[in-house]
Protein backbone atom coordinates (compact mmCIF):
# COMPACT_ATOMS: atom_id res chain seq x y z
CA UNK A 1 0.00 0.00 0.00
CA UNK A 2 1.38 3.50 -0.81
CA UNK A 3 2.20 6.25 1.80
CA UNK A 4 3.75 8.94 -0.57
CA UNK A 5 0.87 9.87 -3.50
CA UNK A 6 3.39 8.56 -5.93
CA UNK A 7 2.46 5.33 -8.85
CA UNK A 8 4.09 3.54 -11.45
CA UNK A 9 2.63 0.32 -13.12
CA UNK A 10 5.31 -1.21 -14.40
CA UNK A 11 3.70 -5.13 -14.98
CA UNK A 12 3.27 -4.68 -18.61
CA UNK A 13 6.27 -3.89 -21.06
CA UNK A 14 6.49 -0.70 -23.14
CA UNK A 15 5.10 -1.43 -26.59
CA UNK A 16 8.35 -2.02 -28.73
CA UNK A 17 6.85 -0.70 -32.00
CA UNK A 18 6.76 2.02 -34.36
CA UNK A 19 2.98 2.90 -35.10
CA UNK A 20 3.67 2.17 -38.94
CA UNK A 21 4.81 -1.52 -37.93
CA UNK A 22 1.61 -1.72 -35.51
CA UNK A 23 -0.29 -0.66 -38.40
CA UNK A 24 1.39 -3.85 -40.49
CA UNK A 25 1.38 -6.37 -37.71
CA UNK A 26 -2.09 -6.03 -37.22
CA UNK A 27 -3.03 -6.07 -40.75
CA UNK A 28 -0.89 -9.45 -41.39
CA UNK A 29 -2.38 -10.87 -37.68
CA UNK A 30 -6.03 -10.42 -39.79
CA UNK A 31 -8.32 -11.19 -36.76
CA UNK A 32 -11.66 -10.74 -38.32
CA UNK A 33 -12.32 -7.72 -36.64
CA UNK A 34 -14.50 -4.57 -38.95
CA UNK A 35 -15.36 -1.08 -38.84
CA UNK A 36 -19.16 -0.09 -39.63
CA UNK A 37 -19.94 3.45 -40.01
CA UNK A 38 -23.70 4.02 -39.60
CA UNK A 39 -24.26 6.59 -41.77
CA UNK A 40 -23.53 6.95 -44.70
CA UNK A 41 -23.21 2.93 -44.41
CA UNK A 42 -19.98 1.59 -44.80
CA UNK A 43 -18.07 -1.78 -43.71
CA UNK A 44 -14.73 -2.96 -43.92
CA UNK A 45 -12.24 -5.58 -42.28
CA UNK A 46 -9.75 -3.59 -40.84
CA UNK A 47 -7.05 -5.81 -43.61
CA UNK A 48 -9.05 -3.94 -46.15
CA UNK A 49 -8.93 -0.12 -44.59
CA UNK A 50 -5.01 -0.82 -43.71
CA UNK A 51 -4.58 -2.00 -47.17
CA UNK A 52 -6.97 1.04 -48.89
CA UNK A 53 -4.40 3.44 -46.67
CA UNK A 54 -1.48 2.19 -48.08
CA UNK A 55 -2.56 2.98 -51.55
CA UNK A 56 -3.26 6.31 -50.11
CA UNK A 57 0.36 6.28 -48.46
CA UNK A 58 1.50 5.35 -51.97
CA UNK A 59 -0.92 8.50 -53.65
CA UNK A 60 0.81 11.06 -51.10
CA UNK A 61 4.25 9.57 -51.90
CA UNK A 62 3.92 10.37 -55.52
CA UNK A 63 2.46 14.02 -54.51
CA UNK A 64 6.05 14.64 -53.56
CA UNK A 65 4.85 14.34 -49.78
CA UNK A 66 7.75 13.57 -47.07
CA UNK A 67 7.69 13.41 -43.47
CA UNK A 68 7.45 16.06 -41.37
CA UNK A 69 5.01 17.31 -43.89
CA UNK A 70 1.53 17.95 -42.38
CA UNK A 71 -1.96 17.45 -43.93
CA UNK A 72 -5.34 18.96 -42.59
CA UNK A 73 -8.86 17.41 -42.41
CA UNK A 74 -12.04 19.51 -43.25
CA UNK A 75 -15.64 18.25 -43.18
CA UNK A 76 -14.52 14.73 -44.57
CA UNK A 77 -16.01 11.75 -42.47
CA UNK A 78 -16.27 7.88 -42.84
CA UNK A 79 -13.72 5.67 -44.26
CA UNK A 80 -11.61 8.08 -45.67
CA UNK A 81 -10.16 10.14 -42.94
CA UNK A 82 -9.71 7.17 -41.17
CA UNK A 83 -7.66 6.32 -43.89
CA UNK A 84 -5.78 8.86 -44.24
CA UNK A 85 -4.51 8.80 -40.72
CA UNK A 86 -3.37 5.66 -41.01
CA UNK A 87 -1.48 6.19 -44.45
CA UNK A 88 0.26 9.53 -42.50
CA UNK A 89 0.96 7.91 -39.56
CA UNK A 90 2.55 5.31 -41.56
CA UNK A 91 4.75 7.43 -43.44
CA UNK A 92 5.72 10.40 -40.83
CA UNK A 93 3.33 12.94 -41.97
CA UNK A 94 1.78 14.75 -39.30
CA UNK A 95 -2.03 14.58 -39.98
CA UNK A 96 -4.42 17.66 -38.45
CA UNK A 97 -7.85 16.32 -36.96
CA UNK A 98 -11.25 17.16 -37.84
CA UNK A 99 -12.49 20.14 -36.41
CA UNK A 100 -15.89 21.88 -36.44
CA UNK A 101 -15.51 24.40 -34.16
CA UNK A 102 -17.71 27.85 -35.18
CA UNK A 103 -17.05 30.50 -36.44
CA UNK A 104 -15.88 28.06 -39.00
CA UNK A 105 -13.49 30.57 -41.37
CA UNK A 106 -11.81 31.99 -38.95
CA UNK A 107 -10.32 28.56 -37.21
CA UNK A 108 -9.88 27.23 -40.70
CA UNK A 109 -7.36 30.20 -40.95
CA UNK A 110 -5.56 29.82 -37.95
CA UNK A 111 -4.99 26.40 -39.01
CA UNK A 112 -3.90 27.35 -42.44
CA UNK A 113 -2.04 29.81 -40.70
CA UNK A 114 -0.17 28.08 -37.57
CA UNK A 115 -0.03 24.38 -38.67
CA UNK A 116 1.13 25.55 -42.54
CA UNK A 117 -0.07 22.64 -44.19
CA UNK A 118 1.20 20.79 -46.87
CA UNK A 119 -2.48 19.31 -48.31
CA UNK A 120 -5.69 19.11 -46.93
CA UNK A 121 -8.46 16.33 -47.58
CA UNK A 122 -11.70 18.10 -48.40
CA UNK A 123 -15.04 16.58 -47.25
CA UNK A 124 -18.93 17.29 -48.29
CA UNK A 125 -20.33 17.78 -44.82
CA UNK A 126 -22.28 21.56 -45.35
CA UNK A 127 -21.53 23.78 -42.19
CA UNK A 128 -23.92 26.27 -41.45
CA UNK A 129 -25.67 25.28 -44.76
CA UNK A 130 -22.52 26.10 -46.52
CA UNK A 131 -20.17 23.03 -48.04
CA UNK A 132 -16.75 22.83 -46.11
CA UNK A 133 -14.97 23.52 -49.93
CA UNK A 134 -16.26 26.74 -50.09
CA UNK A 135 -15.47 27.45 -46.54
CA UNK A 136 -12.09 26.38 -47.31
CA UNK A 137 -11.47 28.44 -49.79
CA UNK A 138 -12.64 32.05 -48.59
CA UNK A 139 -10.07 30.60 -45.61
CA UNK A 140 -6.93 29.87 -47.79
CA UNK A 141 -7.48 32.96 -49.54
CA UNK A 142 -7.38 35.46 -46.57
CA UNK A 143 -4.30 33.73 -45.73
CA UNK A 144 -1.40 35.05 -48.19
CA UNK A 145 1.60 32.82 -46.81
CA UNK A 146 0.06 29.38 -47.16
CA UNK A 147 1.90 26.44 -47.60
CA UNK A 148 -0.82 24.10 -49.46
CA UNK A 149 0.51 22.46 -52.12
CA UNK A 150 -2.34 19.90 -53.20
CA UNK A 151 -6.64 19.94 -52.16
CA UNK A 152 -7.42 16.32 -52.50
CA UNK A 153 -11.30 15.96 -52.21
CA UNK A 154 -12.81 12.50 -50.40
CA UNK A 155 -14.60 9.39 -52.27
CA UNK A 156 -17.83 10.87 -50.60
CA UNK A 157 -17.54 14.40 -52.07
CA UNK A 158 -16.69 12.71 -55.42
CA UNK A 159 -19.98 11.60 -56.12
CA UNK A 160 -22.21 14.61 -55.67
CA UNK A 161 -23.07 16.42 -58.45
CA UNK A 162 -22.44 19.79 -58.76
CA UNK A 163 -19.64 19.57 -55.29
CA UNK A 164 -17.66 22.89 -55.12
CA UNK A 165 -14.34 22.42 -56.22
CA UNK A 166 -11.25 24.17 -58.06
CA UNK A 167 -9.76 23.01 -61.59
CA UNK A 168 -6.49 22.15 -60.02
CA UNK A 169 -8.01 20.16 -56.79
CA UNK A 170 -7.44 16.14 -57.14
CA UNK A 171 -10.28 13.77 -56.36
CA UNK A 172 -8.61 10.70 -53.28
CA UNK A 173 -9.19 8.44 -56.28
CA UNK A 174 -7.21 9.61 -58.50
CA UNK A 175 -4.49 9.82 -55.38
CA UNK A 176 -4.66 6.06 -55.06
CA UNK A 177 -4.64 4.89 -58.16
CA UNK A 178 -1.47 6.97 -59.61
CA UNK A 179 0.61 5.74 -56.15
CA UNK A 180 0.12 2.44 -56.66
CA UNK A 181 0.99 3.51 -61.01
CA UNK A 182 4.08 4.75 -60.21
CA UNK A 183 5.80 3.99 -56.40
CA UNK A 184 6.90 0.21 -55.56
CA UNK A 185 6.20 -1.87 -52.12
CA UNK A 186 10.09 -1.60 -51.53
CA UNK A 187 10.01 2.40 -51.73
CA UNK A 188 6.96 2.83 -49.65
CA UNK A 189 8.48 0.32 -47.05
CA UNK A 190 11.74 2.42 -47.33
CA UNK A 191 9.31 5.44 -46.04
CA UNK A 192 7.59 3.50 -43.65
CA UNK A 193 10.84 2.08 -42.02
CA UNK A 194 12.18 5.40 -40.96
CA UNK A 195 9.50 6.66 -38.84
CA UNK A 196 10.58 6.58 -35.47
CA UNK A 197 8.25 5.40 -32.27
CA UNK A 198 8.10 9.09 -30.78
CA UNK A 199 7.73 10.41 -33.93
CA UNK A 200 5.25 14.00 -34.34
CA UNK A 201 2.12 12.10 -35.63
CA UNK A 202 -0.98 14.46 -34.83
CA UNK A 203 -2.04 18.18 -34.39
CA UNK A 204 -5.47 18.59 -32.18
CA UNK A 205 -7.34 21.32 -30.91
CA UNK A 206 -8.13 21.29 -27.44
CA UNK A 207 -10.13 23.89 -25.92
CA UNK A 208 -10.09 23.95 -22.23
CA UNK A 209 -13.25 25.07 -19.83
CA UNK A 210 -12.13 28.95 -20.84
CA UNK A 211 -12.74 28.48 -24.11
CA UNK A 212 -9.15 28.80 -25.33
CA UNK A 213 -7.59 27.22 -28.21
CA UNK A 214 -4.22 25.05 -27.79
CA UNK A 215 -2.51 23.45 -30.78
CA UNK A 216 -0.95 20.22 -29.34
CA UNK A 217 1.40 18.06 -31.26
CA UNK A 218 0.86 14.34 -30.68
CA UNK A 219 3.23 11.32 -31.12
CA UNK A 220 2.74 8.07 -32.78
CA UNK A 221 3.48 6.59 -28.69
CA UNK A 222 0.58 8.17 -27.96
CA UNK A 223 -1.35 5.78 -30.05
CA UNK A 224 0.71 2.68 -28.78
CA UNK A 225 -0.40 2.07 -25.53
CA UNK A 226 -1.35 -1.17 -24.52
CA UNK A 227 -4.28 -1.41 -22.71
CA UNK A 228 -4.59 -3.54 -19.90
CA UNK A 229 -7.04 -1.38 -17.66
CA UNK A 230 -10.32 -1.32 -19.35
CA UNK A 231 -13.40 -4.34 -19.98
CA UNK A 232 -12.62 -6.22 -23.36
CA UNK A 233 -15.69 -4.78 -26.01
CA UNK A 234 -16.63 -6.95 -28.03
CA UNK A 235 -18.04 -4.29 -30.16
CA UNK A 236 -17.17 -0.41 -29.09
CA UNK A 237 -19.16 2.40 -30.41
CA UNK A 238 -17.77 5.68 -31.27
CA UNK A 239 -18.32 9.16 -33.00
CA UNK A 240 -17.98 9.78 -36.30
CA UNK A 241 -14.42 10.91 -37.33
CA UNK A 242 -15.93 14.82 -37.57
CA UNK A 243 -16.47 15.62 -34.33
CA UNK A 244 -14.34 13.32 -32.29
CA UNK A 245 -11.35 11.90 -34.49
CA UNK A 246 -8.82 11.27 -31.86
CA UNK A 247 -11.25 8.98 -30.47
CA UNK A 248 -11.59 6.91 -33.34
CA UNK A 249 -7.94 7.25 -34.46
CA UNK A 250 -6.93 5.58 -30.56
CA UNK A 251 -9.26 3.22 -31.29
CA UNK A 252 -8.31 2.24 -35.22
CA UNK A 253 -5.43 0.96 -33.26
CA UNK A 254 -6.40 -0.25 -30.07
CA UNK A 255 -9.14 -2.68 -31.67
CA UNK A 256 -6.34 -4.45 -34.00
CA UNK A 257 -5.00 -5.69 -30.79
CA UNK A 258 -8.24 -6.78 -28.78
CA UNK A 259 -10.59 -8.39 -31.28
CA UNK A 260 -12.71 -5.47 -31.24
CA UNK A 261 -15.44 -4.40 -33.56
CA UNK A 262 -15.65 -0.59 -34.10
CA UNK A 263 -19.33 0.62 -35.04
CA UNK A 264 -18.77 4.63 -35.50
CA UNK A 265 -22.11 6.47 -34.92
CA UNK A 266 -23.72 8.90 -37.10
CA UNK A 267 -22.61 12.78 -37.13
CA UNK A 268 -24.76 14.70 -35.37
CA UNK A 269 -24.57 18.41 -36.45
CA UNK A 270 -27.29 20.74 -36.16
CA UNK A 271 -30.03 18.72 -35.76
CA UNK A 272 -32.93 17.80 -32.84
CA UNK A 273 -31.63 16.62 -29.94
CA UNK A 274 -34.24 13.71 -29.69
CA UNK A 275 -33.41 12.86 -32.82
CA UNK A 276 -29.08 12.28 -32.46
CA UNK A 277 -30.19 10.61 -29.76
CA UNK A 278 -32.39 7.84 -30.97
CA UNK A 279 -29.80 7.23 -33.45
CA UNK A 280 -27.44 6.46 -31.36
CA UNK A 281 -29.70 4.27 -29.35
CA UNK A 282 -31.02 2.61 -32.18
CA UNK A 283 -26.99 2.09 -33.29
CA UNK A 284 -26.47 0.48 -30.11
CA UNK A 285 -29.20 -2.43 -31.00
CA UNK A 286 -28.80 -2.96 -34.19
CA UNK A 287 -24.93 -3.52 -34.14
CA UNK A 288 -25.91 -4.89 -30.26
CA UNK A 289 -22.50 -2.62 -28.93
CA UNK A 290 -21.06 -3.51 -25.57
CA UNK A 291 -19.70 -0.27 -24.60
CA UNK A 292 -19.75 3.44 -26.30
CA UNK A 293 -18.24 6.66 -26.13
CA UNK A 294 -19.90 9.48 -27.48
CA UNK A 295 -20.25 13.76 -27.32
CA UNK A 296 -20.78 13.77 -23.45
CA UNK A 297 -23.65 16.13 -23.60
CA UNK A 298 -25.74 13.17 -25.50
CA UNK A 299 -24.87 10.80 -23.08
CA UNK A 300 -25.95 13.12 -20.20
CA UNK A 301 -29.49 12.88 -22.07
CA UNK A 302 -29.32 9.07 -22.18
CA UNK A 303 -29.02 8.50 -18.89
CA UNK A 304 -30.54 11.34 -17.24
CA UNK A 305 -33.86 11.63 -19.75
CA UNK A 306 -35.27 7.48 -19.17
CA UNK A 307 -38.22 8.55 -22.07
CA UNK A 308 -35.54 8.65 -24.65
CA UNK A 309 -34.29 5.18 -24.16
CA UNK A 310 -37.93 4.12 -23.91
CA UNK A 311 -38.62 1.45 -27.17
CA UNK A 312 -34.82 0.74 -27.44
CA UNK A 313 -33.13 -2.92 -26.58
CA UNK A 314 -30.05 -2.05 -24.85
CA UNK A 315 -29.36 -5.35 -23.22
CA UNK A 316 -25.93 -5.74 -25.12
CA UNK A 317 -24.73 -2.67 -23.17
CA UNK A 318 -22.26 -3.27 -20.43
CA UNK A 319 -20.28 -0.01 -20.76
CA UNK A 320 -20.66 3.65 -20.64
CA UNK A 321 -17.46 5.81 -21.00
CA UNK A 322 -17.55 8.95 -19.44
CA UNK A 323 -14.67 11.12 -20.50
CA UNK A 324 -13.66 15.11 -20.31
CA UNK A 325 -16.10 16.20 -17.35
CA UNK A 326 -16.25 15.67 -13.74
CA UNK A 327 -19.30 14.42 -13.41
CA UNK A 328 -21.49 13.53 -10.17
CA UNK A 329 -21.89 10.67 -7.50
CA UNK A 330 -25.40 10.41 -9.03
CA UNK A 331 -24.79 10.67 -12.51
CA UNK A 332 -22.15 7.93 -12.15
CA UNK A 333 -24.90 5.29 -9.82
CA UNK A 334 -27.39 6.04 -13.04
CA UNK A 335 -24.78 4.95 -15.63
CA UNK A 336 -23.88 1.87 -13.40
CA UNK A 337 -27.82 0.64 -13.76
CA UNK A 338 -27.90 0.93 -17.29
CA UNK A 339 -24.71 -0.70 -17.69
CA UNK A 340 -22.82 -2.49 -15.09
CA UNK A 341 -19.24 -1.78 -15.99
CA UNK A 342 -19.49 1.62 -16.66
CA UNK A 343 -15.82 3.93 -16.63
CA UNK A 344 -14.90 7.01 -16.14
CA UNK A 345 -11.54 8.47 -17.83
CA UNK A 346 -9.78 10.70 -17.03
CA UNK A 347 -7.62 12.54 -19.36
CA UNK A 348 -6.59 15.61 -22.03
CA UNK A 349 -5.87 16.16 -25.13
CA UNK A 350 -1.91 16.60 -23.72
CA UNK A 351 -2.26 13.01 -22.28
CA UNK A 352 -4.59 11.08 -23.60
CA UNK A 353 -6.90 9.13 -21.68
CA UNK A 354 -4.13 8.52 -19.21
CA UNK A 355 -6.08 7.11 -16.40
CA UNK A 356 -8.79 5.01 -16.62
CA UNK A 357 -10.97 3.33 -13.78
CA UNK A 358 -11.40 -0.83 -14.77
CA UNK A 359 -14.47 -2.37 -15.56
CA UNK A 360 -16.47 -2.69 -12.18
CA UNK A 361 -14.39 -0.15 -10.44
CA UNK A 362 -16.76 2.81 -10.02
CA UNK A 363 -19.09 0.24 -7.99
CA UNK A 364 -16.01 0.09 -5.47
CA UNK A 365 -14.80 3.34 -5.99
CA UNK A 366 -17.41 5.61 -7.67
CA UNK A 367 -16.17 9.20 -6.64
CA UNK A 368 -12.65 7.70 -8.06
CA UNK A 369 -11.14 7.95 -11.88
CA UNK A 370 -9.50 5.33 -11.65
CA UNK A 371 -5.35 4.64 -11.79
CA UNK A 372 -2.69 5.84 -14.35
CA UNK A 373 -2.01 3.28 -17.09
CA UNK A 374 0.87 0.82 -17.22
CA UNK A 375 3.96 2.82 -17.67
CA UNK A 376 2.80 6.00 -16.49
CA UNK A 377 3.98 8.01 -13.53
CA UNK A 378 1.81 9.58 -11.27
CA UNK A 379 2.72 12.07 -8.30
CA UNK A 380 0.83 14.58 -6.45
CA UNK A 381 2.76 17.29 -5.28
CA UNK A 382 2.50 20.48 -2.83
CA UNK A 383 2.87 24.24 -4.20
CA UNK A 384 6.72 23.50 -3.31
CA UNK A 385 6.60 20.02 -5.63
CA UNK A 386 7.05 18.11 -2.77
CA UNK A 387 5.14 14.26 -2.88
CA UNK A 388 2.33 14.67 -0.36
CA UNK A 389 1.08 11.80 1.85
CA UNK A 390 -1.67 9.71 0.10
CA UNK A 391 -5.23 11.32 0.94
CA UNK A 392 -4.00 14.76 0.92
CA UNK A 393 -4.43 17.03 -2.10
CA UNK A 394 -2.09 18.48 -4.21
CA UNK A 395 -1.72 18.83 -8.44
CA UNK A 396 -1.36 16.06 -9.94
CA UNK A 397 1.54 15.24 -12.46
CA UNK A 398 2.61 12.89 -14.84
CA UNK A 399 5.15 11.06 -16.56
CA UNK A 400 5.73 8.97 -19.51
CA UNK A 401 5.91 8.12 -23.26
CA UNK A 402 2.43 8.48 -24.05
CA UNK A 403 2.83 12.63 -23.18
CA UNK A 404 1.97 15.43 -25.68
CA UNK A 405 5.69 16.65 -27.61
CA UNK A 406 4.90 20.81 -27.84
CA UNK A 407 2.47 23.01 -28.06
CA UNK A 408 2.62 24.33 -31.43
CA UNK A 409 5.02 27.14 -31.78
CA UNK A 410 4.55 28.07 -28.09
CA UNK A 411 7.81 27.30 -26.29
CA UNK A 412 7.40 29.35 -23.65
CA UNK A 413 3.70 27.77 -22.72
CA UNK A 414 5.44 23.90 -23.50
CA UNK A 415 8.25 24.97 -20.88
CA UNK A 416 5.94 26.63 -18.33
CA UNK A 417 3.64 22.84 -18.72
CA UNK A 418 6.82 20.69 -18.71
CA UNK A 419 9.20 20.28 -16.13
CA UNK A 420 12.95 19.77 -16.88
CA UNK A 421 12.93 16.05 -15.84
CA UNK A 422 9.57 15.59 -18.52
CA UNK A 423 7.01 15.81 -15.49
CA UNK A 424 3.90 17.40 -16.80
CA UNK A 425 1.62 19.64 -14.52
CA UNK A 426 -2.13 18.85 -15.30
CA UNK A 427 -2.93 22.12 -13.26
CA UNK A 428 -5.63 19.98 -11.64
CA UNK A 429 -6.46 19.37 -7.76
CA UNK A 430 -6.52 15.87 -6.99
CA UNK A 431 -5.99 12.85 -3.93
CA UNK A 432 -4.65 9.44 -4.41
CA UNK A 433 -5.89 6.57 -2.23
CA UNK A 434 -3.08 3.88 -0.73
CA UNK A 435 -3.75 2.24 -3.94
CA UNK A 436 -2.74 4.47 -6.55
CA UNK A 437 -6.65 5.75 -7.58
CA UNK A 438 -6.86 9.26 -8.06
CA UNK A 439 -9.99 11.56 -7.04
CA UNK A 440 -10.41 14.79 -9.53
CA UNK A 441 -11.61 17.87 -7.77
CA UNK A 442 -11.66 20.35 -10.62
CA UNK A 443 -9.00 22.64 -12.50
CA UNK A 444 -6.50 24.78 -10.14
CA UNK A 445 -6.37 27.42 -12.26
CA UNK A 446 -10.90 27.71 -12.49
CA UNK A 447 -10.25 27.35 -8.67
CA UNK A 448 -9.28 30.70 -7.81
CA UNK A 449 -8.40 30.89 -4.05
CA UNK A 450 -10.90 32.92 -2.92
CA UNK A 451 -9.76 35.02 0.37
CA UNK A 452 -12.20 34.45 3.05
CA UNK A 453 -12.46 35.56 6.83
CA UNK A 454 -8.71 35.77 6.86
CA UNK A 455 -8.10 32.01 5.19
CA UNK A 456 -8.14 30.51 1.26
CA UNK A 457 -11.22 28.74 -0.14
CA UNK A 458 -10.45 26.32 -3.23
CA UNK A 459 -13.62 26.75 -4.89
CA UNK A 460 -12.97 23.20 -6.85
CA UNK A 461 -13.03 21.73 -2.90
CA UNK A 462 -16.46 22.86 -2.90
CA UNK A 463 -18.13 21.56 -5.94
CA UNK A 464 -16.36 18.08 -5.19
CA UNK A 465 -18.66 17.61 -1.90
CA UNK A 466 -21.87 19.91 -4.01
CA UNK A 467 -21.25 17.09 -6.66
CA UNK A 468 -21.97 14.01 -4.14
CA UNK A 469 -25.81 15.54 -3.53
CA UNK A 470 -28.05 13.07 -5.31
CA UNK A 471 -30.18 15.92 -7.19
CA UNK A 472 -27.18 18.75 -8.02
CA UNK A 473 -26.43 18.18 -11.73
CA UNK A 474 -24.12 20.87 -12.48
CA UNK A 475 -22.71 23.34 -9.78
CA UNK A 476 -19.69 26.02 -10.16
CA UNK A 477 -18.37 27.93 -7.51
CA UNK A 478 -17.92 32.04 -7.41
CA UNK A 479 -16.75 34.19 -5.12
CA UNK A 480 -17.58 37.61 -5.29
CA UNK A 481 -15.97 41.14 -3.44
CA UNK A 482 -17.75 41.55 -0.16
CA UNK A 483 -19.41 45.03 0.58
CA UNK A 484 -17.70 45.35 3.44
CA UNK A 485 -14.37 44.27 3.29
CA UNK A 486 -11.15 43.38 0.27
CA UNK A 487 -12.54 39.89 1.02
CA UNK A 488 -14.54 37.43 -0.76
CA UNK A 489 -18.59 36.26 -0.75
CA UNK A 490 -18.97 32.94 -1.54
CA UNK A 491 -21.95 32.23 -4.21
CA UNK A 492 -23.08 28.91 -5.42
CA UNK A 493 -24.30 28.31 -8.78
CA UNK A 494 -26.65 25.04 -9.25
CA UNK A 495 -28.57 22.75 -11.81
CA UNK A 496 -30.86 20.96 -10.31
CA UNK A 497 -31.39 17.25 -11.56
CA UNK A 498 -34.92 17.79 -13.84
CA UNK A 499 -38.08 17.18 -11.60
CA UNK A 500 -35.77 16.67 -8.25
CA UNK A 501 -37.24 19.39 -6.75
CA UNK A 502 -34.26 20.57 -5.22
CA UNK A 503 -34.52 24.28 -3.40
CA UNK A 504 -31.94 26.25 -2.55
CA UNK A 505 -33.05 25.81 0.98
CA UNK A 506 -32.06 22.06 0.56
CA UNK A 507 -28.74 23.56 -0.64
CA UNK A 508 -27.83 25.34 2.32
CA UNK A 509 -29.09 22.76 5.03
CA UNK A 510 -26.67 20.33 2.49
CA UNK A 511 -23.58 22.80 2.63
CA UNK A 512 -24.38 23.27 6.47
CA UNK A 513 -24.11 19.30 6.94
CA UNK A 514 -21.06 18.37 4.80
CA UNK A 515 -18.98 21.24 3.88
CA UNK A 516 -15.06 21.26 5.56
CA UNK A 517 -15.65 25.12 7.21
CA UNK A 518 -18.14 26.85 7.47
CA UNK A 519 -15.91 29.48 5.43
CA UNK A 520 -17.43 27.24 2.51
CA UNK A 521 -20.92 27.50 3.23
CA UNK A 522 -23.06 30.10 0.41
CA UNK A 523 -24.13 33.63 0.65
CA UNK A 524 -26.20 33.77 -2.08
CA UNK A 525 -27.49 30.41 -4.63
CA UNK A 526 -28.23 31.08 -7.88
CA UNK A 527 -30.44 28.11 -9.32
CA UNK A 528 -29.84 28.06 -13.36
CA UNK A 529 -31.84 25.67 -15.58
CA UNK A 530 -29.06 23.97 -18.33
CA UNK A 531 -29.99 26.40 -21.45
CA UNK A 532 -29.75 29.28 -19.39
CA UNK A 533 -25.56 28.02 -18.53
CA UNK A 534 -23.00 29.06 -20.91
CA UNK A 535 -20.99 26.34 -22.42
CA UNK A 536 -18.08 26.86 -24.72
CA UNK A 537 -17.55 25.57 -28.44
CA UNK A 538 -16.55 22.74 -29.96
CA UNK A 539 -16.94 18.93 -30.22
CA UNK A 540 -16.33 18.50 -26.58
CA UNK A 541 -18.38 21.13 -24.73
CA UNK A 542 -17.73 22.47 -21.42
CA UNK A 543 -18.99 24.83 -18.49
CA UNK A 544 -17.44 28.04 -19.99
CA UNK A 545 -16.45 28.95 -16.43
CA UNK A 546 -14.91 32.58 -17.40
CA UNK A 547 -18.59 33.86 -18.85
CA UNK A 548 -20.20 32.27 -15.99
CA UNK A 549 -18.11 33.99 -12.84
CA UNK A 550 -18.54 37.14 -14.98
CA UNK A 551 -22.76 36.91 -15.09
CA UNK A 552 -22.55 36.30 -11.40
CA UNK A 553 -20.43 38.92 -10.72
CA UNK A 554 -22.15 41.35 -12.59
CA UNK A 555 -25.70 40.30 -11.15
CA UNK A 556 -24.12 40.50 -7.19
CA UNK A 557 -23.04 44.16 -8.29
CA UNK A 558 -26.27 45.21 -9.32
CA UNK A 559 -27.90 43.78 -6.58
CA UNK A 560 -25.83 42.48 -3.64
CA UNK A 561 -29.45 41.44 -2.02
CA UNK A 562 -30.36 38.76 -4.78
CA UNK A 563 -31.09 35.44 -3.71
CA UNK A 564 -29.11 35.49 -0.23
CA UNK A 565 -29.42 32.27 1.64
CA UNK A 566 -29.31 33.91 4.93
CA UNK A 567 -31.32 36.96 6.77
CA UNK A 568 -29.96 40.24 6.28
CA UNK A 569 -28.63 40.49 10.26
CA UNK A 570 -26.46 37.35 9.14
CA UNK A 571 -25.53 38.93 5.88
CA UNK A 572 -24.30 41.69 7.37
CA UNK A 573 -21.53 40.23 9.14
CA UNK A 574 -21.16 37.82 6.37
CA UNK A 575 -18.54 34.94 8.21
CA UNK A 576 -17.52 36.91 10.75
Amino acid sequence: MLVKSYYHDTRYPLCPYTLPELWEKAALRDAGNKVTWVDPFEEMGQKELYNQAMQVAKGLMALGMKRGDTLCCFGSRGSDPAIMFIACSSLGIIYMCNHLYAPVDQLMQKIISKVKPTAVLIGEIPCDETPFSSHFVRSSQSVTDHKISHVIFDRKAEKLDGYSKSSDWRSLSSVMAEGVKTISDELLASSKSKVEKREPCLYSLSSGSTGDIKLVLLSGATFAKIDKTKPEFKVLGLPDAATEEITLCAQLVESRFVNRDLVVFPYGGRREEKTIVSELLQAIETYRVTGFYTDQYYIMKIVNIPEYREGFDLSSLCCIITAGNIVSLEFKRRMLKIASLSIDIYGSTEFFSTVAAEGGSLLLRPTSVGQPYPNTEAKVVDENGDIVPVNVRGQLLLRGPFLFLEYKDQPELTAAAKTADGWFKTGDLVSMDEAGYLYIYGRMANSLRWKVAGDVVYSCSIESILRTHPSIKTCLVAGTKAEVSLEHEINYVIEAVPDSGLTPEDIKNFAMEKMNTRLEWPIRIFMYEHDELPYTSGSRRKLNRKALQEQIEARVAANPKENLVWDEEVYSGSYS
